[in-house]
């Protein structure tokens, strides 16, 4: 009997040692929908959620509001969702300095209040948080 890939479970693809890396991964779930169907749940199921100085505002808002609008695999598939780092409200972010323009900053708070929360509140599969 001729191997079909609808008959590939998640035992088989590799999980450690010489498994591929994740970026390979969500590389290889555009293969077919068969792949994807076994990389996919495996890939995004751990999403990390932070705000950092160094964040580029206009790419964490797109990856914000994709989660948050359930566009993207994560909110199908977050079973640990990992919080890292956000920026305190007032402007002493420690590094950061306080003189002069706020308006990177000033940025960052606007995409931090306006889109954590409801990309955390969109991925509804969560079992862990850290």
């Amino acid at each position: 009997m001729p191997f079909a890939f609808t008959d590939m479970k998640l035992a088989h693809f590799p999980q450690t040692g010489d498994a591929p890396d994740k970026k390979t991964q969500k590389q290889l779930r555009l293969v077919c929908k068969a792949f994807n169907r076994i990389v996919e749940p495996r890939v995004f199921s751990e999403l990390r959620l932070g705000v950092s100085i160094s964040d580029d505002p206009v790419k964490l808002e797109e990856k914000l509001s994709a989660i948050a609008s359930r566009q993207t695999p994560f909110t199908r598939w977050t079973k640990n969702l990992l919080l890292s780092q956000m920026l305190a409200s007032n402007h002493s972010v420690p590094g950061v300095r306080t003189s002069g323009q706020h308006a990177p900053l000033d940025r960052l708070l606007k995409v931090q209040h306006t889109w954590v929360v409801r990309a955390i509140e969109a991925v509804t599969q969560v079992e862990e948080i850290q």
